[in-house]
């Protein structure tokens, strides 16, 4: 594997940075969008915190959806909506003053793994969701005062967490892949993802790509269609090359992973994708020369051996990580330059939203749950949760109908009862005529 990585990877940047945990959640109820009678969408609070100021949007239609391909087209133009939204919202003069914003960073970020439950992976909830948080200055200031370098990480591990060893490659890939299908719009570019210049540019790791006008572009018809056409080829081209490796391109059965073919069909079969750079393919044939099959006994044992489990053996099937966030932090001007990085992590057992690279730190890990929030900064949490949501039902209104489900209702939608599932005893009787009802627009 260290074939896959540059050669001044020693110098990569990183720093773990601690987070507190919110001792109570759900402060501010949730706000669901009810698109039509089985396609919905939801703002909410979230449990494990990646910051103080911090929601989520997650689908919560009748079925359950795990990528952001998967969704419905509703659901989908109400999240990119939000997502925008956000954005809008934490570049209010008024709300930078009262949240002492200046000099923060807001990021969104998405992972998408929808098959690996065998082994700790990026998306435990197979639902897709989104986290939006602000980073704030001090939060910043701190991760870049104690910033350190790779070759300082003493753990393995440790080491395996911060930076995937596919991340490199996955870049190379994603920048074939881009070139060969997707058509970018004009105030769109790929940042070069030579590996030892984003190194020593302190890039984030993976592939990223500047939107010139942000907000603006992803709100027009090609920035919609390229969010959407990013991710559907990331797809299509994980399943061409993962059937390149075992035969097939599809998942494994839960504990197992699908055997490698033999390296001399595997370097034949990667020689016949044509999208591939010469470049790109080369370092391919040297990442196949360390791949091993996958142990199935350790996948079983995985609650004795997490740390194990992840170092050792890949998600099954595709695994990333999207995330965006302005070129410049919060400042009292509306117009900045977004950043797109998207990152493959088959390795990992971390979102997006826990690992990232950002303010020129190639890899920045949060460590939750360490302490708790204290009275004054849930207060600011809730007030934060209370604005942002008020913005968004100001702004969403047009897509569908906002409805008044308790976090207690969206919970069960949550945990994928579907309409043929409604009608488990354990649910009291009055919520489930609410639910039937939610689905059948009696609301």
């Amino acid at each position: 594997m260290k074939d896959l990585l540059p050669a001044n990877v020693e110098e990569l940047t990183v720093s773990t940075i601690s987070m507190p945990t919110a001792p109570t959640i759900h402060q501010i109820p949730p706000l669901v969008l009810k698109l039509d009678d089985i396609n919905s969408i939801t703002l909410m609070d979230k449990k494990s915190a990646h910051s103080l100021l911090e929601m989520m949007i997650i689908q919560t239609g009748q079925l359950p959806r795990a990528s952001i391909t998967d969704i419905s087209d509703k659901e989908y133009r109400a999240w990119i909506d939000m997502v925008c939204n956000f954005f809008d919202f934490v570049g209010q003069d008024s709300i930078i003053k009262k949240y002492s914003l200046r000099g923060s960073l807001p990021r969104i970020a998405f992972n998408i793994d929808p098959w690996t439950d065998d082994r700790d992976g990026l998306q435990p909830v197979k639902r897709f969701h989104t986290h939006l948080y602000v980073l704030e200055q001090e939060v910043i200031k701190t991760m870049i005062e104690t910033k350190t370098s790779y070759k300082e990480i003493d753990s393995n591990f440790q080491k395996r967490r911060l930076l995937d060893p596919f991340s490199f490659l996955g870049a190379l890939v994603l920048k074939d892949m881009i070139q060969s299908f997707i058509d970018l719009p004009p105030d769109v570019r790929v940042v070069d993802p030579d590996p030892e210049e984003t190194v020593r540019k302190g890039y984030p790791v993976g592939l990223n790509l500047i939107v010139k006008n942000g907000v603006e572009t992803l709100r027009q018809k090609e920035g919609i269609e390229l969010l959407y056409n990013l991710n559907k080829q990331i797809k299509q081209r994980s399943k061409e090359i993962l059937e390149k490796f075992v035969g097939t391109g599809e998942p494994s059965p839960t504990g197992t992973r699908h055997k490698l073919l033999p390296l001399e069909v595997r370097l034949d079969n990667i020689s016949r994708i044509s999208w591939l750079s010469e470049h790109t393919r080369m370092m391919m044939a040297d990442a196949l020369h360390g791949l091993k099959d996958a142990s199935e006994q350790l996948l079983r044992a995985r609650k004795r051996h997490q740390e194990l489990s992840s170092y050792m053996t890949t998600s099954n099937g595709i695994a990333y990580t999207l995330s965006m966030f302005p070129e410049n932090r919060i400042n009292y001007k509306s117009v900045t330059a977004l950043w797109i990085n998207i990152c493959p992590r088959l390795f990992s057992d971390v979102g997006g939203a826990g690992l990232f690279g950002c303010c020129l730190v190639n890899s920045v890990m949060i460590q939750r749950g360490e302490g708790i929030f204290n009275e004054k900064q849930m207060q600011k949490r809730w007030n934060f949760q209370a604005d942002l949501r008020n913005h968004m039902q100001q702004q969403i209104t047009n897509y569908g109908v906002l409805s008044s489900l308790s976090i207690q209702e969206v919970d069960i939608l949550l945990a994928g009862y579907s309409s043929n599932k409604m009608r488990d005893s354990s649910i009291p009787p009055n919520l489930m005529e609410k639910l039937v009802n939610y689905y059948r627009h009696k609301e």
